[in-house]
């Protein structure tokens, strides 16, 4: 369908001349644009908003021109539902006060796009661009407080639009002529008056207001079928669409977002993906116009065959087809609704995604966040770490695990975005203790990819954190498999036959290149020292009372690379008089060798064959004391012979510096308590009878 000749702007510029007194002979009886308002009561307000704007002398000054008058009660309807815009806000002011802006430019403009600089003497029965007066620009900032300039006020050429100026379309529907309707001719405003000529233009009546297109991203996020796009864009982009000068948007409707995978979705709508958006934004958008000619891309220059290229702002060529029916398609993707206008651009619909298909390229970090761990990737960038998640992933397979954002506690922290965590100016390192929170992340990291039919009903495996206290070995983290059937076998779905560190998995794994992903329903606390491990567990209460009164405690937090076997509170009993003599104020020395005895200085970690009882061999092992202890057929015997081989019950609980075990039926006594009958009877209160002995001769 081939559109009506309009207007081009170097037409537009020459009835810009000062009426003359040769182009306009004198007369009484002469009737302007103004005369015309002021002699009409229906646009009382229309004449006040004109004056307000001092835009009296421009109109006289105008030769050829058309005016979009809106009536009084278009403009007491409008002020009625938009109480915020410049017509309300001028009407509504008081007289001894001027709006912010006292050349009062923004009311100026929205005059201006109801004003033709040329003479429509009948409204086009199809749907035909017409070119306003109104020249988009941005606003003045901030507003100056300087007198105007003297007037008359003529728009200037120029602005946002690559020197155009703005578009509405006039058509003829129902009988009846339509201003400012959309490209199908819907909507806009109805003529409801007689056409008015005067001597320099003529006047429409209308029944409403027209809108000022404001900036694409305004026009973007008022549209119900961009709603999508308008949710993803973030803040940086909208700054993009709302002041870069000459833009033509080729944006996807709500239905072409279905097409992209789930995951991709939640990854784009995780507030994380700025960068993959601003890619996805510049492959819809070009700014050089067609064939790189730097003009707006309406539908009009379509129409000319020699002017369909675009080149997008990510250097893609896309090209726009008319079909014989007069659509348009875009790179083969439909375009459902052409030439939305804006102030600094237009906005054009299309039906799919011009995308690439290797446009994402995810990686674990952008699953991460899909996977609605976001608090976890924050704290990953915060503590540089990203690495393990990146592009690159430090060229390895990992196994991540992941707390949700909705379960996420590291170290007593409830996370915060990531704005909380980065770097604010004249900021050297994150608001939180950067060690400690390394430590604790790479406790979620495992190297190799760990598939769930990979792991065993129960398996300790080696995590990215690396210990001083394990002399620089990787901390152990558990895995434990709940089911049935045999390895590989057991069914590993996601609703918690899979468990890291006492978290459940949620979910199913996520295999993502040489990686793998597990959702934890909350997050892994790495191993804490001896002392602060044991003391949960009442049963070790003499024990840990031993360790603080012979000031063992440290020694015991410290001492690297050790398994400590801890004696149940019941173990203490059997050895009766021994038992209470260690525990006297005079035989802190002892009770000290006894305490080392118990730690052995190797870890061996639940599962090790010398703790069951099945297994045939035996083993020696030094401990903090001294001297050694032996274990075989899963029971331990101490060096000094004070009890018969002990039981070593495994309880998996592991430390920062190995692991702890529990001891069963007695203590581990070492070669060097050596203990006598006096030292017995001292125990068993019987000083007076020991006394009375000696003084007969027969005892020290």
């Amino acid at each position: 369908m081939l559109l009506p000749r309009i207007p081009t702007f170097l037409s537009l510029l020459l009835p810009l001349q000062l009426a003359t007194a040769a182009s306009l002979p004198p007369s009484t009886t002469s009737t302007t644009l103004i005369d015309a308002l002021s002699a009409d009561p229906d646009y009382t307000l229309l004449l006040r908003l004109i004056q307000r704007a001092k835009l009296v002398p421009t109109l006289n000054k105008l030769n050829g021109s058309t005016l979009f008058a809106p009536t009084n009660d278009a403009i007491e309807r409008h002020r009625k539902e938009t109480s915020k815009s410049t017509f309300a806000l001028a009407l509504d002011a008081d007289e001894s006060q001027t709006l912010a802006d006292n050349v009062q430019e923004v009311l100026r403009q929205d005059l201006f796009y109801h004003l033709l600089n040329y003479t429509l003497d009948s409204v086009p029965e199809q749907v035909t661009p017409q070119l306003t007066l109104h020249f988009p620009a941005l606003p003045l900032e901030p507003p100056t407080g300087d007198p105007p300039p003297s007037p008359p006020w003529l728009p200037v050429p120029g602005g946002l639009l690559g020197g155009e100026p703005q578009r509405l379309r006039t058509t003829v529907r129902d009988g009846a002529s339509y201003i400012g309707v959309d490209y199908k001719g819907q909507g806009g405003a109805r003529t409801v008056k007689d056409l008015v000529s005067t001597a320099n233009g003529v006047i429409y009546g209308i029944d409403r207001v027209l809108d000022t297109p404001r900036d694409l991203f305004h026009e973007v996020s008022s549209r119900p079928g961009l709603a999508t796009i308008s949710r993803l864009l973030p803040k940086a982009l909208k700054d993009v669409l709302t002041s870069t000068p000459h833009l033509t948007l080729f944006f996807p409707t709500d239905a072409a977002w279905k097409t992209l995978d789930p995951i991709e979705m939640r990854y784009l709508e995780s507030g994380f993906a700025e960068q993959d958006m601003a890619k996805i934004v510049g492959l819809h958008a070009s700014g050089t116009g067609s064939d790189g000619h730097g003009l707006v891309g309406w539908s009009e220059n379509w129409r000319k065959s020699d002017l369909t290229n675009f080149t997008t702002l990510e250097g893609h060529k896309v090209r726009v087809n008319i079909t014989e029916d007069g659509s348009a398609t875009v790179s083969g993707r439909t375009i459902l609704e052409q030439d939305i206008y804006a102030a600094n651009g237009v906005l054009h619909t299309v039906d799919s995604l011009l995308l690439n298909p290797d446009i994402f390229q995810l990686n674990a970090e952008k699953y991460l966040l899909a996977l609605n761990a976001t608090s976890f990737v924050a704290l990953l960038r915060a503590a540089n770490l990203s690495h393990y998640v990146d592009d690159h992933h430090d060229g390895q397979p990992w196994t991540i695990l992941a707390p949700r954002d909705d379960v996420f506690t590291l170290g007593g922290w409830t996370t915060s975005p990531l704005s909380t965590f980065t770097l604010g100016e004249g900021e050297d390192k994150p608001p939180v203790n950067i060690t400690e929170l390394q430590r604790i992340l790479k406790y979620h990291i495992i190297p190799g990819k760990l598939k769930p039919e990979d792991l065993d009903e129960t398996t300790l495996v080696g995590t990215e954190l690396r210990e001083a206290g394990l002399g620089g070995e990787r901390q152990v983290v558990e895995v434990s498999v709940h089911g049935s059937g045999k390895k590989g076998q057991v069914v590993r779905k996601g609703n918690g036959e899979i468990g890291f560190g006492g978290a459940l998995v949620i979910g199913e794994a996520v295999e993502i290149n040489d990686s793998i992903i597990y959702v934890l329903s909350k997050p892994l606390t790495p191993p804490t020292d001896v002392i602060e491990a044991a003391l949960p567990f009442a049963h070790f209460s003499t024990f840990l009372t031993s360790a603080f009164a012979t000031h063992m405690d440290d020694i015991l937090r410290t001492s690297p690379s050790t398994t400590v076997l801890i004696p149940h509170n019941s173990a203490w009993s059997p050895l009766g008089l021994l038992t209470d003599y260690l525990l006297l104020p005079e035989s802190r020395d002892h009770l000290a060798n006894v305490v080392r005895h118990h730690v052995l200085k190797e870890v061996i970690y639940p599962g090790d064959p010398i703790l069951s009882p099945k297994t045939a061999a035996s083993k020696t092992f030094a401990t903090l004391e001294g001297s050694d202890v032996r274990m075989e057929h899963g029971k331990i015997t101490g060096s000094g012979g004070w009890s018969a081989s002990l039981k070593v019950l495994s309880r998996e609980i592991l430390t920062r510096t190995g692991v702890i075990h529990e001891l069963e039926g007695g203590l581990l006594i070492p070669r060097s308590v050596q203990v006598n009958i006096g030292d017995l009877a001292m125990a068993g209160k019987g000083s007076i009878m020991i006394g009375l002995v000696q003084k007969a001769g027969y005892g020290k």
